[in-house]
């Protein structure tokens, strides 16, 4: 069963046409238009959490700058205080041991009225 030329012809041209591509519709921009709206407006929340969470941070961060900033301030006005007891006492120990005469004992550190074979430990670095 052969099919004619003009039949061929005929039965080719009554077939619809191939959509090649994608045609807007209302309804497909609408649908666009909503999720693209809801991903920014997801974008914008997340943005908005995250500037709140850094503030926070940082406000921390400023709270630990300046009591680390407070103890240098604090120790290092300490130190100067301290600085010129620690000269005089490392001359005169030195001084001892350079002379070399015989045995001695540690040197008494005056606290008050208490007087200690070993001075208190100082807690700030020199």
């Amino acid at each position: 069963m052969s099919v004619s030329e003009p039949e061929a012809e005929a039965e080719v041209e009554a077939r619809p046409e191939r959509r090649v591509g994608w045609r807007p519709s209302r309804a497909r921009l609408v649908e666009m238009t909503v999720v693209v709206f809801g991903v920014l407006i997801a974008l914008g929340l997340e943005n908005a959490v995250e500037e709140v969470r850094l503030r926070g941070d940082a406000r921390r961060l400023e709270e630990a700058f300046r009591t680390d900033i407070l103890s240098a301030v604090r120790n290092s006005w300490e130190r100067q205080v301290v600085a010129p007891c620690h000269s005089q006492t490392l001359a005169a120990l030195t001084e001892r041991v350079a002379t070399g005469e015989g045995d001695w004992e540690a040197a008494p550190t005056a606290l008050g009225e208490m007087i200690l074979a070993v001075p208190l430990p100082y807690r700030a670095p020199i």
